[in-house]
C-alpha cells in the first residue's frame, strides 16, 4: 500500500515495538525491561541488510520517547525521558 505523505511503502513509516512491562514478573520490577523496535527507512536509520543496535542500558523510557519522536511527539511528555541517540532517520 502507497503511503500518501512518502509515495513509497506503507511500511517504510511503520513501527513495530515489542515490549515487556516487567523486567523481573516475580519481583513486579522494570529493571532490565526490553524492548525491541522495528520500523521502515522513514523512520529509522537502516542499511540494506537491517540493523541491530545494542542501546547499552539506555533507560526503558528512553525507548519510548523513541517511539514518541518517530511519529512527531515530544519526547519529554514521557517522564523527561530523551529519544536513543542515532535511531531515527
Amino acid at each position: 500500500t502507497p503511503d500518501p505523505e512518502t509515495g513509497g511503502s506503507l511500511l517504510d513509516s511503520t513501527v513495530i515495538a515489542w515490549v515487556r512491562g516487567m523486567g523481573d514478573a516475580v519481583g513486579h520490577s522494570s529493571a532490565d525491561s526490553r524492548l525491541v523496535l522495528a520500523g521502515g527507512p522513514n523512520i529509522f536509520k537502516t542499511s540494506p541488510s537491517g540493523r541491530y543496535v545494542d542501546c547499552g542500558g539506555a533507560p526503558y523510557k528512553s525507548g519510548l520517547a523513541t517511539i514518541t519522536e518517530a511519529f512527531g511527539v515530544p519526547s519529554d511528555l514521557v517522564d523527561g525521558a530523551t529519544a536513543i541517540d542515532g535511531l531515527l532517520a
